[in-house]
């Protein structure tokens, strides 16, 4: 579950932390023609009102916890008829929802929202920019916040919590919010009713030049109500299919013969519009390697995909193994995307010990000792 604090109004500070994962794996297709368009945008209107987002338009609850998955719906909307409704509902349950995004990492980007506050709006609710996440209830894995922008009703104001810009809030009526990123600069613009909020290094302290996710919550305080709708992502993309891939591969004390399951992202990341075939061209000669799916045709753009990967792990003890999968776009050879795999066998292999010596050693442990010098 998501630790309250992390967006804490009054607290956030990004951390020194290393990237994470494989962002942008091998593509030799480097002589793409761009286009800015939006790829990828969201009016809640196709989904029923008071039914929770969570599951919906690829809106996932924070570390896929359903309880924190706020509602669509049709109170307040800036295109007819729903929008997103956050609330606060009790110490253990607040709204916290967010969309995944892959190849997001390079130029220039524009995020756009827009807010409703009511008039009474009391609390404490956050529009935030990840540049690292990955669903992890254990936190094992770090997340990383490049935007943390927060209206908090105790001041009346609202601001980027990495920042020093605040403005006064604007209530009872729907507000535009934009976000300009410029991954080459490592710079991002924020702007809050089209006034500017503030620019700051999107990176920070730890980040990585990527958009992880987008996250929508309201925290910290019991917020009331509190309401988005139609967002948006504008950048500058191929204007043909474009394959894409994230992730990689890479195991550790593998036991000798086992099936491990692993997996990836394949994505079209061509203008709106596009479609894609793929396929997997070439897998590591050692090991048996099966995929779900292993081709596809008719890839929508910005619509990724998770390919399951299962391994038999070679029969050889105490070695590793490295190699790679090429996938492939069936309809242009010159663009493909590389995932790098590694597995390596125990060192140190498990002996299994007969029961009845078992039982003589742990009655007589210096018996170990003298067996060793015999």
């Amino acid at each position: 579950m998501k630790i309250v604090g992390i967006f804490v109004c009054m607290l956030l500070i990004a951390t020194a932390i290393p990237a994470i994962g494989t962002l942008n794996n091998q593509n030799n297709n480097n002589t793409l023609s761009l286009k800015n368009t939006i790829v990828w945008s969201d009016d809640f209107n196709s989904y029923a009102a008071g039914e929770p987002l969570h599951g919906q338009g690829r809106w996932e609850a924070w570390d896929l916890d359903t309880l924190l998955s706020p509602y669509v719906s049709d109170s307040e909307s800036r295109s007819n008829p729903n929008s997103v409704e956050l609330s606060y509902l009790n110490h253990f349950t607040w709204s916290d929802i967010v969309h995944l995004f892959y190849g997001v990492n390079s130029g220039k980007w524009t995020v756009f929202a827009w807010w409703f506050l009511p008039l009474d709006f009391d609390g404490c609710s956050a529009f935030v920019l990840l540049n690292k996440y990955e669903h992890n209830g254990n936190h094992q894995i770090p997340q990383d916040c490049s935007v943390v922008i927060v209206a908090d009703s105790s001041i009346n104001e609202i601001y980027d919590n990495n920042g020093e810009g605040k403005l006064s809030l604007i209530r009872d009526e729907w507000i535009e919010l934009r976000v300009e990123i410029d991954f080459d600069l490592d710079s991002y613009d924020v702007y809050y009713n089209n006034t500017l909020l503030g620019s700051e290094t999107w990176t920070g302290t730890g980040g990585q030049k990527n958009l992880a996710c987008i996250d929508l919550c309201n925290d910290w305080k019991e917020s009331n109500e509190t309401y988005f709708d139609d967002i948006s992502l504008e950048g500058d993309v191929s204007e043909n299919p474009d394959l894409y891939c994230e992730g990689d591969i890479h195991l550790t004390e593998v036991k000798p013969g086992s099936t491990i399951v692993d997996s990836f992202i394949v994505q079209n990341s061509g203008t709106e519009g596009t479609f894609l075939d793929w396929e997997i061209e070439l897998t590591p000669d050692w090991g048996e390697w099966s995929f779900e799916p292993n081709e596809g045709s008719d890839l929508e753009s910005w619509s990724p995909i998770t390919v399951e990967v299962e391994i038999v792990a070679p029969e050889e003890k105490k070695e590793e193994f490295a190699g790679e999968i090429k996938i492939v776009n069936s309809e242009d050879p010159d663009d493909y995307c590389i995932i790098d795999v590694s597995l390596a066998t125990p060192i140190n292999q498990q002996v299994e010990m007969n029961p009845l010596l078992q039982r003589i050693l742990e009655c007589y442990p210096n018996m170990f000792s003298l067996l060793k010098k015999l």
